[in-house]
């Protein structure tokens, strides 16, 4: 049974620990993918992956090698070696692309090779893993029809001796009334079981001789039951190892289906709340899109404003050079007043006249010309004040450019997160879909291992019932 458990059970248990690790492999490819798993632990990951897989595999060939495999075992066996290098490109493939954090390598990894991975490798594993449940189920049935007939072996065994003692003792008696009692006390403890009786042959008679044949006889029956004690002692320990292996694997199983529970009901939590941000990231994209609309109407208010502004800072300056002109007019105008004033004063009498008239000009003259000047000072100052809110304006227009070509980049953002968002709505809704079946395929493994413990603990059973019949026979130390 310790056989039974080291070439079937260990290598079913290290398939089912192969088919696990790589089914993880592929669940966080599709968290990267989807940014639910961290790329530095799926890296980790997988680098223990691939070390355990070449040793668990390794293992499982030398375990196989011990017993001689059915053909149908041998070609999945053979088709699996054959495949197993395809894995150690795509793990490169995988932690060069985990190492970039780029997922567009991801993405061709598990929608165009994983499927041959799973094809030549996963799906392989699994139906070998069937077969050797199937073989370890049969070898089992062998082992309880063998102890079976090994009881009804020992006692057919145990019934002919009493009788063949008692036929001797009595036709002991008929010759030898000497040696009947202790032929007879011999033949009551071989019946009750105890074969520690030392039968001792005092002659070299017919007497002696049947005495002799009686103690060879009781060897030899010792020696068959010491055996029949040992294998059933075998049985029932090689019963109990497959009873806690089972239910060690019961318990992982469990452990296992409860966990993709849990991950069943996140997903699906996920999955309303994925879509949930993808309503928001479209309503956003709706707001982003108005926003963006009245952002480019004030960018066109704006630009009007500046031309506005330009034209009426070109109109003041036409304006500031008029008034020069009105002050230069006003200048040459002073000075041919005052040039009139001295020849009206040379003139004497007859040019006093024209001497007030020169007077009242200069005066209109300078009045002019101060008037020109305080124009100019506040056409100067307006310029000024209308060149720094052109600048302003200017400067508002640029800004708000700027800020219309922000909006614009949000809105392209916004848009690309919603859709963004709708494809890992749908792509968690496939995730879900997957878990979901798995977990009716492990809740399917664990009702069966519940099967295979409660089938071990019924051969454990059996064993020990058998034991406690070989109890029956007493056996000296030195056998």
């Amino acid at each position: 049974m310790a056989e039974v458990y080291e070439n079937r059970v260990t290598p079913a248990s290290m398939l089912q620990a192969m088919s696990a690790d790589l089914q993880e492999v592929r669940f966080r490819i599709a968290g990267v993918l989807l940014g639910q798993m961290p790329v530095v632990g799926s890296r980790n990951h997988l680098i223990e992956v691939k070390q355990r897989l070449m040793a668990n595999w390794i293992e499982f060939k030398g375990k196989i090698k011990i017993r001689q495999s059915d053909n149908e075992e041998e070609k999945l066996i053979a088709s699996i070696e054959e495949n197993f290098p395809l894995l150690s490109p795509l793990f490169s493939k995988l932690d060069t692309a985990y190492a970039s954090g780029d997922k567009k390598i991801i993405t061709p990894l598990l929608e165009d090779e994983w499927p041959i991975i799973h094809a030549k490798l996963v799906k392989p594993m699994e139906k070998l893993e069937v077969l050797q449940n199937r073989a370890t189920r049969n070898i089992y049935d062998l082992s309880i029809a063998s102890g079976k007939q090994i009881a009804m072996v020992s006692l057919s065994v145990s019934a002919g001796v009493i009788v063949f003692s008692i036929l001797l003792a009595w036709l002991l008696t008929r010759s030898i009334t000497r040696l009947l009692r202790e032929v007879m006390t011999v033949s009551e403890r071989i019946a009750r079981g105890d074969l520690t009786a030392d039968i001792r042959v005092t002659s070299q008679d017919e007497t002696g001789q049947i005495l002799g044949s009686m103690r060879n006889m009781a060897t030899q029956f010792k020696k068959i039951v010491n055996e029949v004690t040992q294998a059933t002692s075998q049985v029932n320990s090689s019963a109990a190892e497959i009873a806690q292996g089972s239910a060690d694997l019961s318990q992982r199983t469990e452990e296992q289906a409860s966990a993709l529970e849990e991950t069943a009901s996140s997903m699906e939590e996920l999955t309303a709340t994925v879509k949930q941000s993808a309503d928001n990231a479209g309503q956003a994209n709706q707001l982003a899109g108005a926003a963006r609309a009245q952002a480019e109407q004030g960018g066109q208010v704006v630009e009007q404003a500046v031309t506005a502004m330009n034209a009426i800072s070109t109109s003041s300056r036409k304006i500031a050079d008029i008034i020069s002109v009105i002050d230069e007019i006003a200048f040459q105008t002073n000075l041919l007043a005052l040039n009139a004033a001295v020849e009206a004063a040379r003139a004497g009498e007859q040019g006093r006249g024209f001497a007030v008239v020169a007077a009242e000009v200069r005066k209109l003259a300078q009045r002019s010309a101060d008037a020109a000047k305080e124009i100019k000072e506040l056409i100067t100052d307006s310029v000024a004040k209308v060149e720094d809110g052109g600048k302003l304006v200017e400067q508002s227009g640029k800004t708000l450019q700027e800020i219309v070509t922000a909006v614009k980049k949000v809105s392209d953002i916004v848009a690309e997160m919603a859709a963004a968002s709708r494809e890992q709505a749908s792509g968690i809704e496939q995730v879900n879909r997957a878990i979901l079946s798995m977990d009716q395929v492990t809740q399917q493994n664990a009702a069966l291992v519940e099967e295979t413990a409660a089938a071990s603990q019924s051969m454990g059973e059996q064993a020990h019932e058998l034991q406690n019949l070989m109890g029956f026979f007493k056996l000296s130390q030195q056998v």
